[in-house]
């Protein structure tokens, strides 16, 4: 089918769906069990708490030759049981099955188009373009959100009358047996300060007002990999944010995961966000460690690679030697950028607490059910 007799039926449907449930839904194909492919959340009372409608949520889902991943992003939103939900696909011209997959998901869908685009922040940006919703968020085709997962937004947002919420991702390997990590991000994760020193949360976990998204979007395009920090860098100091303590979304790690894959060219927009960004004793200090990075990364492989008969301890004195020099000096590095640059010695953050769940086998019901507290177990894979 041509892009223009897809924009055509695309822009057919304007209006949020009513929730489906799973029996409304093509079947899951041979071997896909637990959430999201059985399971539908309870259903929603007919107001919030305070007796105010749920507000309608806008979700933008770009997607780019991610067939393997796409339908399980897609019933994760649809099966929210949330009654006002806009979902909105926004494909880059994919060519390994994805507008297939799209096409039978197209009668609960608000909006979907599939045509080249200039990027992933690019087509982000086309999907609010086309949103009418007044929160608004985005969801990666390789995630996939938590059951209940709006319910929880929605009703964190409502108690604080917040403007930008977020909650707890569950991280997992991509079918492979090991354990997930649960972050939960804390209140240091909100403060404009420490937001320009590292993301404490994962973006799939958060929604935002659209009056917050006008303020400080778009996203930025020239980006390939930090769009999203650099927008929430923008938008937390305009917003009264919110956490809640459920979890919301799966954040799925795999060979071609964008940002564990993005080497030099991602390390340049880190370093690029840090110098237009930090100010005061951040910019200072980074300024300082900066031209030691590649040579301190390059010393810490060593020390791991090449350890043998004693060299280890010789690599770790080296590493020593520049940490005294370099990394410890005043003004100090601070430890969240100290994380995030991935040196030696990285002290824990305070912006985010991290659980490790027990082994599963690398899909998200299983990531989810990993821990006591989430709301996986409900819909393990049976």
């Amino acid at each position: 089918m041509a892009t223009s007799e897809i924009s055509e039926i695309s822009n057919a449907v304007r209006n949020p769906m009513p929730a489906p449930t799973v029996h409304d839904l093509p079947p899951a194909p041979p071997g896909r069990t637990g959430w999201p492919w059985i399971g539908t959340p309870d259903p929603l009372p007919p107001a919030q708490p305070d007796g105010s409608p749920w507000p309608r949520i806008s979700i933008v889902t770009p997607s780019y030759n991610q067939a393997d991943y796409l339908e399980e992003a897609i019933r994760s939103m649809l099966l929210q049981g949330y009654p006002a939900l806009e979902t909105i696909i926004i494909d880059g011209g994919s060519t390994d099955g994805s507008q297939a997959i799209i096409e039978r998901y197209a009668p609960w869908l608000t909006y979907w188009t599939s045509e080249p685009d200039q990027g992933q922040a690019h087509a982000i940006n086309k999907g609010f373009a086309q949103a009418t919703g007044d929160w608004f968020g985005w969801l990666n085709s390789d995630d996939c959100y938590a059951p209940s997962a709006l319910r929880h937004l929605m009703t964190c947002a409502n108690q604080e009358q917040a403007t930008l919420v977020t909650g707890a991702s569950v991280r997992f390997r991509d079918g492979e047996t090991s354990t997930p990590t649960r972050i939960q991000p804390t209140p240091d994760a909100l403060q404009p300060a420490n937001i320009r020193r590292k993301q404490g949360f994962d973006q799939p976990a958060c929604i935002w007002r659209r009056e917050l998204f006008e303020q400080a979007g778009p996203l930025e395009k020239t980006y390939r990999y930090v769009f999203d920090w650099a927008f929430f860098i923008r938008a937390i100091p305009l917003a009264q944010p919110a956490i809640s303590q459920d979890t919301i979304a799966c954040y799925r790690v795999h060979p071609n995961h964008k940002t564990g894959s993005g080497g030099a060219d991602r390390w340049s927009e880190i370093y690029h966000i840090y110098e237009h960004h930090l100010d005061g004793d951040d910019r200072a200090a980074f300024r300082r460690v900066r031209p030691w990075l590649n040579a301190i990364r390059w010393l810490a492989v060593m020390s791991r690679s090449y350890g043998w008969f004693g060299l280890y301890y010789g690599w770790r004195g080296v590493l020593g030697l520049v940490r005294r020099l370099v990394i410890d000096r005043e003004p100090r590095l601070h430890p969240a950028i100290s994380a995030l640059l991935e040196l030696p010695y990285a002290a824990p953050q305070r912006a985010r607490t991290q659980t490790q769940g027990h082994a599963a086998d690398g899909s998200p019901a299983a990531a989810l059910a990993a821990f006591d507290n989430t709301q996986g177990s409900k819909w393990t894979s049976r």
